[in-house]
């Protein structure tokens, strides 16, 4: 079952977060992701992600979908899922958010009272100049920080009033396929590899004896000219 939010009954707010992966045939993963977002319907669900992964080497593809959805709607709308797809993995997460509502809607009355307070002030008659631009700088700030705190409070209330839902949809593998292949495919990758370790073993000998080399060379070029000096001496 997936887990519902239950924070209006117990007079609390609680995140609740569902996670899926399910399995269908390759074919298929276009069509599963399609008819998941049509299911999708405002007001009760809303579309977060939507995505369609394809290898370019022709691996299989798979899907990502991430949604919120009402509370009342949201079994119905995973058993659908699951019905079209093997279900392969699901988990449910949940996150009490009490404290942090109760002290943004705390902090949003305190800053809406000053900001009345700094508005009353504002339109007090004969406020000397210097008063009347410290009191808009003020005003303005205090404005500031409440439409903040307004726009956590509304993201607060989205994500405790709608149950979050992720859904990966993986290709399924075919059977039999892949294990006709698997011999050739293995045998291919020894090659590589005993290919680049063959490349590897001649660039260290080549860089093992180029130091020699250089010291060689010069010294049968010496030994040879002696030679030839010492015949031509002797044929004298």
């Amino acid at each position: 079952m997936v887990a519902a939010q239950g924070g209006a009954a117990a007079g609390r707010h609680v995140a609740v977060r569902n996670f899926l992966a399910v399995e269908v045939d390759a074919a298929e993963v276009q069509s599963t992701l399609d008819a998941a977002v049509s299911r999708c319907k405002a007001p009760d669900c809303e579309v977060l992600e939507s995505s369609l992964s394809r290898d370019a080497r022709a691996a299989p593809p798979s899907a990502r979908l991430r949604l919120r959805i009402s509370p009342a709607t949201a079994a119905g709308y995973v058993d659908e899922i699951t019905r079209r797809a093997d279900l392969i993995e699901r988990r449910t997460e949940s996150e009490d958010k009490t404290e942090q509502v109760v002290d943004l809607e705390a902090r949003l009355k305190n800053t809406a009272e000053l900001r009345d307070r700094l508005r009353k002030l504002l339109a007090t008659p004969n406020v000397p100049v210097k008063d009347l631009v410290e009191v808009e700088s003020n005003l303005a700030r205090v404005q500031g920080e409440l439409d903040a705190a307004q726009g956590r409070r509304l993201a607060l209330a989205n994500e405790t009033g709608k149950v979050a839902v992720a859904i990966d949809i993986r290709s399924r593998r075919a059977i039999g396929a892949a294990g006709a292949w698997e011999p050739v495919s293995r045998a291919l990758g020894d090659v590589g590899h005993t290919l680049a370790a063959s490349i590897g073993g001649l660039i260290t000998f080549v860089v093992a004896i180029l130091p020699w080399t250089v010291l060689a060379v010069p010294l049968v070029v010496w030994w040879r000219r002696r030679r030839r000096a010492r015949q031509t001496l002797t044929q004298k």
